[in-house]
C-alpha cells in the first residue's frame, strides 16, 4: 500500500471538526480493505473519532491501523493508547494500534471509560443486567484457593493485592470476553481503593478459602486517616450495604459512570451515610445521567437501520475542554459553572443510513394511529430537529404518551437544563448532502444544517462533575424505604401514607413515607389557547404540592370528572408538562369513563414493538365505576402481569385485560408472570409489601378519593353493585 495516499495524518489537537473533513477521504481508502492512521505529537482530542473508526471498520469490514508516529514523551498519549487497546477484547473489532510501550504506566485511565458497544447481547449484559451477575463468573474464580496460590505479596498491602488481580485475570490463558469483563471489574476495584475500601474487599473475597490463603483482619491495620478499628469496621458496614443496594445491583455501564465521577470528586470517608452525604448525592447524580443517557441507547437499537453503535466519553478538566470543543465558549460563560474543576464528556453515536427525521417519518406513516399520522405530517412540514427537544411545548401527540412515562428526548432536554449541562445533536442520512446540527445551551437552543461525509446520529453531551447540581428529575426510590408493613391497613394506621386533599396548609408527619394528594384537573380550556392553558394548569398543580413534596413519595391523584372525550389529549399534555417539572413513580388519574381508558389502551398498544411505558413509573387508572387499570411495564407482559392482578384481587375490566391479553406472543407460565409483577410491585409505591417482601397489596386509595357524587370511590362502587338486579333463579 502506497502510504502517501493510504494514509490519514493527524497533529497535535484533534477536534472533531478535524476529524470529520478527513471521512471523506477514509471512505475513499477504504475501498482497498485497509485504512492506516498516523499520529504525531497529540497533546489533546476528542474521543468521538474513536468510536467513528471502530463502528466504521465493523460496518465496510475494513481494517483500520493507528500509529503512533513520535516516541519521545509517549506518556502523552497514554490514554488514547488505553481506550483503543480495549477494543481488542471485542471479537469483531477490526482496529490496530502500533505504538510505544505503555506498560510502566497503570493499565486503566482514571478519566476515560471504556468503549461501550450498543449492539447484540452487549446491550442487555452492559445496560440492564446487574453488575454483580455480569462480574460473576470471574468474582466466583476469585474466592477459590487456586486463585491465590501464587499471591507472594504483602497482604496488608491492597495497591499489590489489585496489582496481583490484574495480572492474573489479563494474562493469555484468559479468553478475550474474561478480559473484556475484567475491564468493567477493574473500574469497581479502583472505586473501592477510592473509598478506602479494598482491605474490606480482599476480606471478603478471601474469607472461604483456606487459612493459608485468607486475607483478614484488615481493620487493624487501617490506613484512614482520623479512623481507629472501631470506625473503621463501621464504615465498612455501612459501604457494605451501600455498594450491594445501590451499586452492584445496577448495570456495568452505570458502575463505571460512577466510579470515574467518584475518581474525579473529592469524596472524605464519612459515617452515617444519609441521603445528605457527599457520596450519596453524587450517586443520585451518577444515577440520573445514567437513566436519561439509557434512553439514547434504548433509540439507537430502537430506530437506527443496523442497530449498532458506541457510547465513548472522558472526564475531562475545564481548561483542556475548549481546544478542542471551541464552540463551548458560552457555555462555560455560565457563572454556576465558574467553581467546577471537571466535566463528563459523552459521545452516544451510531451509522444509521437514516438520521433521526427520516427515520421518525419512516416509522410514524407506517403505523395505522391517526395520532402517528398526525405527528408525521407535522413532523414533515416543519423538518427541524428542535420538535423533539423542545420542553417548552410538546409538539407530537405520541410524544407526550412517552413523555408521560417518563422516557424520551423531552426528558433527556429536561436533564440537560436542570444540571446545568449542554449538549449537540447531529443527523444526517447517508444519501443527503446535508445534515442537521441542533445544540442546546444555557436554556437556548441554535439550529443549522451543515454539509459533511459523516452520516448517522451523534450526541455531544457535557455534564458538570459537581454535587450542588444534584437535582434529580424524578423521586427516586434511593431516597425511601418502600413501604413495608403486615398489610396495607397497618401501613395507614401506623401514619406511613398520609392522604391530602385541602388545598389549604397542609401539616405532613415527619414519619410519613408516602403522601397521596387529590386533586382536581381544570378542562374549561378556550380552544385558542389550548397549549398555553394546558401548561399553567400542569405549573398550578406542581405548585400546590411542591412545598410538601421534599423527601416524601408523592402519589399525585388527579380527579378528571370535568374530562370530556376530545380533552383526554389534553389530560396527558397536562400529566407529560407535570413530569418535567417534577417527576412521579406513580400517578392515579380517576372519575374517567371506561371507553376513555379503552382509548388510551389502544393508542398504546402501537408501541409493542418499541418500549411500551416504564418499568419505574407508573399510572392507575379508575373508572367512574371503580374498576382499576394500570399503565405500567415495558412490555406487553409486563402490562398484563400488572392488571391480572387487579382482576384477581380488585375486580379490573376484564375487556381490557382481554384486549391486552390478545397481542401476547405467547401465553406467560404462572413462575414468569408472578416473576414480572413482583418485579414492577417493588418500584411503585402504589403496594405495600411484608417484612420480607413475600406478599402485597395495593394502597386502598378507593376509601379515600371521592366520585362526582361525593362519595368515596369504594361507595360508589358498592352502590353500583347493589343496583344491579339479581337475575331470578332459574328452575331446574
Amino acid at each position: 500500500m502506497n502510504i502517501n495516499k493510504n494514509t490519514i495524518r493527524f497533529n497535535e489537537n484533534i477536534a472533531w471538526t478535524d476529524f470529520e473533513n478527513k471521512i471523506g477521504e477514509i471512505q475513499e481508502i477504504a475501498l482497498s480493505g485497509e485504512v492506516k492512521i498516523q499520529l504525531e505529537n497529540i497533546q489533546n482530542f476528542d474521543p468521538s473519532f474513536l468510536g467513528w473508526l471502530f463502528l466504521f471498520s465493523k460496518e465496510r469490514k475494513c481494517k483500520v491501523q493507528i500509529e503512533f508516529k513520535s516516541q519521545e514523551n509517549y506518556l502523552k498519549y497514554y490514554e488514547m493508547l488505553r481506550q483503543l487497546s480495549l477494543l481488542s477484547h471485542l471479537k469483531d473489532n477490526l482496529v490496530t494500534v502500533v505504538s510505544p510501550s505503555y506498560k510502566k504506566k497503570e493499565t486503566l485511565s482514571e478519566v476515560f471509560f471504556p468503549i461501550f458497544p450498543v449492539e447484540g447481547h452487549w446491550h442487555e449484559a452492559l445496560y440492564k443486567r446487574p453488575f454483580n451477575l455480569f462480574v460473576k463468573g470471574i468474582m466466583d474464580v476469585m474466592k477459590q484457593d487456586q486463585f491465590w496460590r501464587h499471591f507472594k505479596g504483602d497482604k496488608n498491602n491492597p495497591g499489590e493485592i489489585h496489582r496481583y488481580i490484574k495480572d492474573i485475570i489479563t494474562t493469555a490463558y484468559t479468553d478475550a470476553e474474561s478480559r473484556f469483563i475484567y475491564v468493567f471489574l477493574n473500574y469497581y476495584l479502583k472505586l473501592l481503593k477510592k473509598l478506602h475500601y479494598l482491605r474490606r474487599f480482599s476480606e471478603k473475597i478471601t474469607e472461604n478459602c483456606s487459612e493459608e490463603f485468607k486475607i483478614k483482619n484488615q481493620a487493624k491495620k487501617t490506613r484512614i486517616r482520623g479512623f481507629n478499628e472501631e470506625k473503621t469496621t463501621e464504615y465498612w458496614k455501612e459501604l457494605d450495604a451501600f455498594l450491594e443496594e445501590r451499586i452492584c445491583s445496577k448495570p456495568p455501564f452505570f458502575v463505571v459512570l460512577f466510579s470515574l465521577m467518584v475518581l474525579n470528586y473529592s469524596i472524605k470517608p464519612r459515617l452515617n451515610m444519609s441521603t445528605e452525604g457527599d457520596l450519596f448525592k453524587l450517586y443520585l447524580l451518577s444515577y440520573e445521567y445514567f437513566t436519561r443517557l439509557l434512553e439514547l441507547v434504548d433509540n439507537i437499537l430502537e430506530h437506527s437501520s443496523n442497530k449498532s453503535g458506541v457510547i465513548i466519553s472522558r472526564i475531562f478538566k475545564k481548561n483542556k475542554i475548549e481546544t478542542i470543543y471551541p464552540d463551548l465558549h458560552n457555555y462555560f460563560e455560565n457563572d454556576q459553572l465558574k467553581d467546577v474543576r471537571n466535566f463528563l464528556s459523552i459521545t452516544v453515536m451510531d451509522l444509521s443510513k437514516t438520521g433521526i427525521i427520516s427515520t421518525s417519518l419512516s416509522d410514524w406513516y407506517s403505523l395505522k394511529e391517526p395520532a402517528f399520522r398526525k405527528d408525521a405530517s407535522n413532523l414533515e412540514n416543519k423538518k427541524n430537529l428542535r420538535t423533539f427537544f423542545d420542553i417548552d411545548e410538546i409538539h407530537f401527540e405520541h410524544q407526550t404518551i412517552r413523555t408521560c412515562a417518563c422516557l424520551g428526548l423531552l426528558m433527556f432536554t429536561e436533564l440537560i437544563q436542570r444540571n446545568i449541562g449542554y449538549f449537540e445533536v447531529n443527523t444526517k442520512d447517508a444519501s443527503a448532502k446535508f445534515g442537521n446540527k441542533l445544540s442546546f445551551c444555557v436554556k437556548k437552543f441554535k439550529e443549522r444544517t451543515y454539509h459533511s461525509k459523516y452520516y448517522g446520529t451523534k450526541y455531544n453531551i457535557m455534564l458538570p462533575v459537581d454535587i450542588k447540581y444534584v437535582k434529580p428529575l424524578s423521586l427516586h426510590d434511593e431516597l425511601f424505604i418502600v413501604p413495608k408493613a403486615k398489610t396495607a391497613i397497618e401501613a395507614l394506621v401506623k401514619g406511613k401514607i398520609f392522604f391530602v386533599d385541602s388545598k389549604n396548609e397542609v401539616g405532613i408527619p415527619s414519619e410519613a413515607e408516602t403522601v397521596v394528594w387529590n386533586t382536581t384537573i381544570n378542562f374549561e380550556y378556550k380552544y385558542d389557547k389550548k397549549r398555553e392553558l394546558e401548561v399553567k394548569e400542569a405549573q398550578r398543580l406542581v405548585d400546590e404540592y411542591k412545598p410538601y413534596s421534599e423527601k416524601k413519595r408523592i402519589v399525585l391523584c388527579l380527579n378528571c370528572e370535568n374530562l370530556l372525550s376530545d380533552s383526554i389529549g389534553s389530560l396527558f399534555r397536562i400529566i407529560a408538562h407535570i413530569q418535567l417539572k417534577h417527576s412521579h413513580k406513580a400517578i392515579i388519574i380517576y372519575n374517567l369513563a371506561e371507553e376513555d381508558i379503552a382509548s388510551f389502551v389502544t393508542l398504546l398498544l402501537n408501541y409493542k414493538k418499541q418500549s411500551l411505558w416504564s418499568d419505574s413509573h407508573f399510572i392507575l387508572a379508575i373508572s367512574k365505576f371503580a374498576e382499576p387499570f394500570f399503565i405500567g411495564g415495558k412490555s406487553i407482559d409486563e402490562w398484563f402481569c400488572l392488571n391480572s392482578f387487579l382482576k384477581e384481587h380488585y375486580g379490573a375490566s376484564e375487556a381490557l385485560l382481554r384486549t391486552i391479553e390478545a397481542k401476547l406472543d405467547k401465553p406467560l407460565s404462572e413462575a414468569n408472570a408472578k416473576s414480572l409483577f413482583r418485579s414492577l410491585a417493588l418500584r411503585n409505591p402504589l403496594f405495600i409489601f411484608d417484612d420480607n417482601e413475600d406478599a402485597c397489596a395495593l394502597l386502598p386509595i378507593e376509601l379515600f378519593i371521592k366520585s362526582t357524587d361525593s362519595c368515596t370511590m369504594f361507595e360508589s362502587r358498592v352502590k353500583n353493585i347493589l343496583a344491579k338486579k339479581i337475575p331470578e333463579r332459574i328452575a331446574i
